[in-house]
């Protein structure tokens, strides 16, 4: 029974740094997305205030 355990440890790490790079990823795709509508949303504030002030 001992034996079995052992066995199935480095594929149990394997695992796990697999599932820490796949998050990692899943990170940084989330955070550029919001970065990227982020910046979408600030692009239609600074034209609206380009807008406004020409027209003064």
């Amino acid at each position: 029974m001992n034996e079995m355990a052992i066995a199935w440890f480095p594929l149990l790490i394997f695992i796990l740094y697999i599932a820490a790079f796949a998050f990692v990823i899943w990170f940084m795709v989330t955070l550029i997305k919001l970065q990227k509508e982020k910046n979408e949303h600030l692009a239609k504030i600074a034209s609206l205030v380009s807008s406004k002030l020409d027209d003064r």
